[in-house]
């Protein structure tokens, strides 16, 4: 299947943002083909199995060091099979329709 868009969101440390962005994202889009993937910039705060747990259709890349804004999006172009890349800050909320 050919996925339209790609989303890269980098956390650090920020799980109830991220929540938020991930569920206006996964619940805000009901046409378009997206892959999303959450890099976990070395998260202390439990991120990472929140992710796991609430939204397992997201693809989920561990870091276990921190690494710099381009590094961890690098990891994301590597792996992500979208037409379009968008990149998001885990504070952002997608309103619904956006990306249909």
């Amino acid at each position: 299947m050919e996925v339209d868009l790609t989303v890269s969101i980098i956390n650090t440390d920020n799980r109830d943002l991220l929540r938020d962005c991930l569920r206006s994202i996964f619940e805000g889009t009901r046409r378009a083909s997206l892959e999303v993937y959450v890099v976990d910039n070395a998260c202390t705060d439990g991120s990472a199995g929140m992710v796991e747990q609430e939204f397992p259709q997201a693809r989920l890349i561990r870091n276990p060091h921190r690494l710099r804004f381009c590094a961890n999006h690098n990891q994301v172009l590597r792996q992500g099979r979208g037409r379009y890349l968008l990149i998001l800050n885990e504070d952002t909320v997608i309103p619904p329709g956006t990306f249909d």
